[in-house]
């Protein structure tokens, strides 16, 4: 039943959403609502099981995303996609703050931000992520780099990528 799938998934596609939408609580809730207006009205009659239902309404977030998205929508600043060296400490992964990486989305172009959720979030295949953004492989590892400048973002790191050393080290 539509409902009981929804009232399941809903938290997890909000965080999506808010992810989706880099942190804008009314743009979230906005495209939630006109996926699972969507989804409502394309559910498959006989049902899904549990695992086939969320894949299918984070499908409709995510096309729900692309359909929204502004054409030529500014992409942000992630032109040196570095790993960070060195990695970010215990410390730093402690400090943050809980809406960190909503607000360290908005550096992350839009369909960056979906390949991220749905590769690195939701564990969708480079396949059927590439799909849904309807790009071929090799573009969606490029939108996949700017994770590298989304973790900076999050964890405050300066634009050259390098976090002070602790003492000691």
């Amino acid at each position: 039943m539509f409902e009981e799938v929804v009232t399941r998934e809903l938290n997890s596609l909000y965080q999506g959403a808010l992810f989706l939408c880099a942190g804008s609580r009314e743009t979230a809730e906005e495209l939630l609502e006109r996926c699972l207006s969507e989804a409502f009205a394309a559910y498959p009659r006989d049902g899904l099981d549990e695992e086939e239902a969320r894949r299918w309404l984070e499908g409709r977030l995510a096309c729900a995303h692309v359909q929204r998205r502004p054409a030529g929508e500014p992409g942000g600043a992630a032109a040196s996609c570095r790993p960070m060296d060195p990695p970010p400490s215990s410390a730093d992964l402690e400090s943050l703050a809980p809406d960190a990486l909503f607000h360290g989305a908005r550096v992350v172009p839009a369909h960056a931000r979906l390949a991220i959720w749905l590769v690195h979030f939701c564990r969708w295949s480079y396949q059927d992520a590439a799909d849904v953004l309807q790009v071929e492989r090799g573009v969606l590892r490029r939108l996949l780099t700017y994770r590298h400048a989304l973790i900076r973002a999050v964890l405050g790191a300066p634009a050259g990528g390098r976090f002070p050393r602790e003492s000691g080290r």
